[in-house]
């Protein structure tokens, strides 16, 4: 039994919110981990940063002196710079919202009025060329087809191989 175009695209829908939903949880999820293990990093950064002021001052006579100057240095350029990095942060940011907004949209558009799209090609195209174009039609989403499950493939065969190197 055939389900109607709206309900099929419905569920096609559905199912990227749900797997989109997944990947938030999984992302906020790790943020509150990182989150927790900040404050044992912060302090595994600071030895290293004392230890390596003492080798440079040891091994390259680069007094303490000197090494906060170039960290003041560093700081004093990285806050000029700040205004520039949180722009392109947050513009990068609000560009990815509105794709994750906007794909589905187009999506659910190009779902459903597919059959117009297609009338509109066979129009443009003219009557001598319709079969070809269907063809080609048919050739275009067969791979396309083929493209989205070896991409898939991929993914998985990838997250299971970093996974098992991640428990190794």
């Amino acid at each position: 039994e055939k389900c109607t175009k709206t309900f099929a695209i419905n569920i096609s829908i559905l199912i990227l919110f749900i797997a989109s939903g997944l990947l938030i949880w999984i992302l906020v999820l790790e943020a509150r981990t990182f989150q927790d293990d900040l404050p044992a990093l912060i302090r595994k950064i600071e030895l290293l940063l004392s230890d390596l002021s003492l080798w440079l001052n040891e091994n390259w006579q680069v007094t303490i002196d000197t090494q906060n100057n170039w960290l003041s240095n560093l700081i004093l350029n990285i806050s000029k710079d700040a205004g520039s990095i949180l722009g392109g942060t947050i513009s990068s940011t609000l560009e990815m919202l509105f794709s994750l907004f906007i794909t589905p949209v187009f999506t659910i558009l190009f779902l459903y009025n597919r059959k117009t799209f297609v009338e509109a090609l066979e129009e443009l195209v003219g009557e001598s060329y319709k079969a070809d174009l269907h063809s080609i039609l048919e050739k275009t989403i067969k791979t396309y087809f083929n493209y989205v499950k070896g991409m898939i493939a991929v993914y998985i065969i990838v997250g299971v191989l970093n996974s098992v190197g991640l428990l190794l």
